[in-house]
């Protein structure tokens, strides 16, 4: 792929991989968008090395994902409740703490299952991936990711309901 390419893949993925990087950064906005022009700065300077062959999109995943680790790795995250406070302000209390439980319990719910199933729940209906799309970026065939993920759905259901 050429630098003259590369307008057209930011256009593309920039949204998803916002999303991706805010999902796992627990909504923090401010280090989502940093690390997000991180990927692409990073993708910028090695777009050469992609090839013709090679699909974009799992490509910018990988260097996310990538980012991601890194970002963990070099920083200690801790909730900043001062960060919240803003938000809380003059809510009725009671529809917080029940918007905040259902988040906590799909939470854990989603860190029982395997990390394979958590991952093709999260591609497929928190990233908006395609099964095909999936399919291509794990190497497996596209009607066992749509069994995997009906499993997995199922699975997430009934840890929801205990």
């Amino acid at each position: 792929m050429h630098r003259n390419d590369f307008h057209n893949l930011y256009k593309t993925f920039l949204d998803p991989i916002y999303r991706f990087i805010y999902f796992r950064v627990g909504g923090d906005s401010e280090v989502a968008e940093d690390l997000t022009s991180e990927v692409f700065m990073k993708a910028l300077e090695h777009i050469e090395k992609l090839d013709a062959d090679q699909h974009p999109k799992s490509w910018l995943y990988t260097v996310a994902r990538n980012k991601l680790k890194n970002h963990y790795r070099d920083r200690r995250q801790e909730p900043d409740v001062d960060k919240l406070a803003p938000f809380l302000e003059g809510e009725d209390g009671r529809k917080v703490l029940e918007s905040m439980g259902n988040e906590i319990v799909l939470f854990e719910a989603m860190s029982q299952l395997s990390d394979s199933d958590r991952r093709v729940v999260e591609m497929k209906h928190i990233e908006g991936f395609s099964f095909n799309d999936i399919a291509d970026i794990t190497g497996k065939k596209s009607g066992a990711v749509r069994v995997q993920a009906h499993r997995a759905l199922k699975q997430l259901r009934s840890l929801i309901k205990v």
